[in-house]
Formats: C-alpha cells, sequence, structure tokens
C-alpha cells in the first residue's frame, strides 16, 4: 500500500489521479484491485471492502530480544 499526497505536482501522482477519476472533494481515496473508495472508513469498514487485508492488519507480537 502506497499514500501519495493529492497536491503534489508529480507527473506520476497526477496520472494516478486522472486514471482513477479521484476528485479532490472525495477524499482520502483508496485503490485497490482497480476499485476506488472515498470518503473516510473505519477498520472494519475497509476490512468489508478488501478481505485480503483482514489478515495483515493483524497486530504481530513482539519479538525477544537476545542479550
Amino acid at each position: 500500500m502506497y499514500s501519495f499526497d493529492y497536491g503534489l505536482n508529480l507527473s506520476a501522482v497526477e496520472t494516478l489521479i486522472k486514471i482513477y477519476g479521484i476528485e479532490d472533494t472525495k477524499l482520502p481515496a483508496l485503490v485497490s484491485d482497480g476499485n476506488v473508495y472515498t470518503g473516510f472508513h473505519s477498520v472494519a469498514d475497509i476490512e468489508k471492502l478488501i478481505p485480503m487485508l483482514k489478515d495483515t492488519l493483524k497486530v504481530q507480537p513482539a519479538t525477544k530480544t537476545v542479550e
């Protein structure tokens, strides 16, 4: 997953905005598998929209350090 500042004047960001038709009045925007989701969503909502993310959002246990 990558995050981009909508206001950057970078050709790569501008291309993504045009390809996916993202409007500055509907931010934040999330693109997954060609689908665009706009507005704020809870973690539970995003897990329903993109089920494959559910496993990546699990908290990993801390690892022990050896002294």
